[in-house]
């Protein structure tokens, strides 16, 4: 079964292999260190990778992080999953007999994680003295 990249509405990665690639790396880098984290050998799992797709969105963009994640077609914990699979597909990575794309659909909100628990410098209370 073929989990081909779905259609965005800001940009069609699909068109854009450069984009495409920093996709691919940057996931490849969030798994290299979810399996860091759980230890050689054992299974990560969707919910840690997603997770640390999250920080390492935020700790390389920042503010900026769901915008670029939204640029590469990333809007969902689903989204991940359906990149990962399709590097599974591209034999790029290999899928455990436990592994389903199911596995990836809503684990977070995106808005909530990427804005709404954005760690902010000063609370939104706080006035701004001028």
């Amino acid at each position: 079964m073929s989990h081909a990249i779905a259609d965005t509405t800001d940009t069609d990665i699909r068109n854009n292999n450069e984009d495409l690639d920093r996709v691919f790396v940057f996931l490849l880098e969030a798994l290299y260190e979810a399996v860091k984290r759980v230890g050689e050998g054992r299974h990560v799992g969707a919910p840690q990778l997603t997770s640390v797709v999250r920080e390492i969105a935020l700790e390389k963009y920042g503010v900026m992080a769901r915008t670029v994640l939204g640029r590469w077609g990333i809007n969902s914990t689903h989204d991940v999953g359906r990149l990962i699979f399709e590097m599974i597909d591209q034999g790029i990575l290999m899928q455990s007999e436990s592994d389903r794309l199911e596995d990836f659909a809503d684990l977070f909100d995106f808005d909530e994680a990427f804005e709404a628990d954005y760690p902010w410098s000063a609370s939104v209370e706080e006035e701004v003295v001028l």
